[in-house]
């Protein structure tokens, strides 16, 4: 396409070239990269949201396990022993610390 202007004493005239690429030039280019890497992304996420999820019921089940284990020894202290030694028995224990430390008597 070829189109000529006057402006003044000056003559213009600009050209358009429209040019298409070839099949096997075009084949280059024109892939299914974007989606394999956005698959990739898309399982990333799914993995590490699944990890997640483990590592919550995983935490989740051990908190529920020391609950029950703990309600399950003041079950055993209740039932062992009388209530006046039950509560020294506590308040030496809370004195102390509260930590790991084994309190003899």
């Amino acid at each position: 396409h070829v189109e000529a202007r006057h402006k003044g004493e000056e003559e213009f005239i600009t050209y358009q070239l429209h040019m298409y690429p070839s099949r096997e030039f075009e084949a280059q280019y024109v892939t299914n990269r974007a989606a394999v890497y956005s698959a990739g992304a898309v399982l990333i996420f799914l993995f590490t949201s699944g990890l997640f999820l483990l590592y919550d019921y995983l935490v989740e089940d051990r908190q529920k396990r020391t609950a029950r284990m703990a309600r399950q020894t003041g079950n055993i202290v209740e039932s062992l022993f009388p209530a006046a030694f039950r509560e020294r028995l506590y308040s030496i224990h809370n004195s102390s610390g509260g930590g790991n430390d084994r309190v003899s008597m």
